[in-house]
């Protein structure tokens, strides 16, 4: 979600606070039920929420930027595995800002939830698919959160918070029966 201008473009909000926000959740699972074999993988190469006022005047009450990342992500079988990349940004950048008494705020979030679990190996001694059999766990996490407020001039009656939370929950086991 964005709000961009040129050549000095402005966003008139005299009377009420201006909210640009970008929000990505949901749930991805992969789960394979064998006593012997089975790959579970979710791979994310863009999970992005990006939230962002660039190159224009804002006159508001109040100015909020806010992008947060939320997506849970479940893999289970005997090879289990996430594999995750992106961005959560919140950025206010080449901006004139005139605020009220509601302040500019700029917030990234990244609640992401990564499980990957690899259970249920049978283990029966005598047989060659013990030996032949692995399990794996694994979750890759690529990711980068940032909120920021540059390049800009800003006139506010109210506070000026700009936060950047990375607050992902990873989960990665092995079980057997």
């Amino acid at each position: 979600a964005y709000v961009e201008g040129t050549n000095g473009s402005s966003l008139p909000v005299p009377n009420g606070a201006a909210r640009v926000s970008a929000r990505n959740q949901g749930a991805v699972s992969t789960r394979v039920l064998s006593d012997f074999v089975g790959k579970a993988s979710n791979t994310a190469s863009n999970d992005d929420a990006v939230a962002e006022v660039t190159g224009t005047g804002v006159t508001a009450a109040g100015l909020t930027v806010t992008a947060e990342t939320a997506t849970t992500y479940s893999a289970t079988a005997k090879e289990a595995a996430n594999d995750i990349t992106g961005a959560t940004s919140a950025t206010i950048s080449d901006a004139t800002l005139t605020v009220g008494a509601g302040g500019v705020a700029a917030d990234a979030r990244d609640d992401s939830a990564l499980s990957a679990v690899s259970e249920g190996l049978v283990e029966i001694p005598g047989t060659p698919f013990v030996a032949m059999a692995g399990t794996r766990a694994e979750n890759v996490v690529d990711r980068t959160t940032t909120a920021s407020v540059t390049d800009s001039k800003v006139m506010t009656e109210g506070n000026l918070d700009v936060t950047a939370v990375g607050n992902a929950a990873i989960v990665a086991r092995t079980a057997a029966v």
